[in-house]
């Protein structure tokens, strides 16, 4: 059996596998595939070989006190999920392999080098970032991540982007240009499958109880998320206003943020990853989600916050000014809490008959923006698909 398209995507527990499960869907009617997912996937279909007993342990206290454990165990898991992967790809003479780029150990490297080298299957990575993170912008070209990053994206025939600052920095930093690089819009990550109620923990619902308007952060604190911004601008709205909230949940791998951070009884973290119904719970009680991003690629939260009929507001970076999802009203320049704090106060004030019409454009934009994901998406596919049969000998 001939298959068109084999995904390979491990992160891919609880919400995040609506990334890889929107664009299995748009294809399905057009290509034969097959999926590699974690054994956690949500949905019924694909294989499901990655991270069972890792991402198990993950909540078992013994293994929180000896993670290097469970790291030995993950990378063995992994080693058998591409193995299997390679198997199965000699076996059915797959056209493509997408494999989405979220690590980049050196096991991964061999995986695809030798899929590269001994079989006819031709290489597409999906690049979720371009730019590594945590390194200095100034000395990039220097940094072992961005070599290593470097080394994945020259292995590859193809190179997919969701948006065109992506196409820009892989010119700019990498000098990857051309028809290798195919752009496809970003999938639709609907959230509404995983939603509980009550499924939120004591500790936020108190905090909650009693408030008029609620605003959240979530997710993985790093530095260039821009929370300093979000606490700025927080700090410059809520003065003098006592029914108003702000929820920070998530990880904080710097802890003195937390302990930093002036005392603000309007102000609460939450320090630890929120389950996926407590996440999609968090998001629809929240009347806004605010995104202050310094510095970023790609990011399926906004599709999520607004699947959950909430507002979302972001700061202008390109990854926002380019997604047709994000309203320019709601927008604040980078690193400008005091435009932050002016487009929470006019939420704040005229928060029902603004909401609700932004609620309504949101909706209409999801609309157009699913049915325009999907065309093109099939469009990106086969565009790969016509190249490989065209010109064969000249893919590098």
């Amino acid at each position: 059996m001939k298959i068109d398209i084999c995904h390979v995507y491990p992160i891919t527990s609880g919400t995040a596998g609506t990334y890889i499960n929107s664009i299995y869907n748009a294809l399905k009617s057009n290509f034969k595939q097959e999926l590699f997912v974690n054994y956690y996937y949500k949905f019924d279909y694909g294989k499901k070989i990655f991270y069972r007993f890792s991402d198990l342990s993950a909540n078992i206290t013994f293994f929180k006190k000896h993670n290097s454990i469970r790291r030995v165990l993950r990378f063995f898991e992994l080693v058998y999920g591409l193995l299997y992967i390679f198997i199965y790809i000699k076996r059915n003479k797959v056209k493509i392999l997408n494999y989405s780029l979220n690590s980049d150990l050196t096991i991964e490297y061999f995986f695809l080098r030798a899929i590269k080298q001994i079989t006819k299957t031709k290489i597409a990575i999906t690049c979720h970032d371009v730019l590594p993170f945590g390194v200095n912008l100034e000395n990039i070209k220097e940094s072992r991540k961005f070599k290593k990053k470097k080394s994945f994206f020259n292995i590859a025939h193809f190179l997919i982007v969701h948006n065109s600052n992506s196409i820009e920095e892989l010119e700019k930093y990498y000098g990857i240009k051309g028809k290798h690089v195919i752009q496809s819009p970003f999938p639709v990550m609907d959230i509404k499958p995983f939603y509980q109620e009550n499924s939120l923990p004591h500790d936020i619902i108190d905090i909650l109880s009693g408030k008029e308007f609620i605003v959240s952060m979530i997710g993985y604190f790093r530095k260039e998320k821009g929370l300093n911004v979000l606490l700025k601008g927080w700090n410059i709205f809520s003065k003098n206003i006592s029914n108003v909230q702000l929820i920070l949940a998530g990880h904080f791998p710097e802890k003195s943020i937390i302990k930093d951070t002036p005392h603000n009884e309007t102000i609460y973290f939450h320090d630890g990853f929120l389950e996926d119904g407590a996440y999609t719970e968090l998001i629809k009680k929240s009347d806004v989600i605010v995104m202050p991003y310094l510095r970023g690629t790609n990011s399926g939260i906004p599709s999520s916050i607004l699947s959950m009929d909430t507002i979302v507001i972001t700061s202008d970076i390109n990854m926002f000014k380019t997604n047709p999802l994000i309203s320019e009203d709601l927008m604040f320049e980078s690193n400008n809490a005091q435009q932050l704090a002016a487009i929470l106060q006019m939420l704040y004030k005229n928060s029902d008959n603004i909401k609700e019409r932004i609620k309504e454009s949101n909706k209409v934009k999801l609309e157009k923006y699913e049915s325009d994901f999907k065309r093109e998406l099939i469009e990106s596919y086969n565009t790969l698909l016509n190249f490989i049969e065209d010109q064969p000998k000249i893919l590098p």
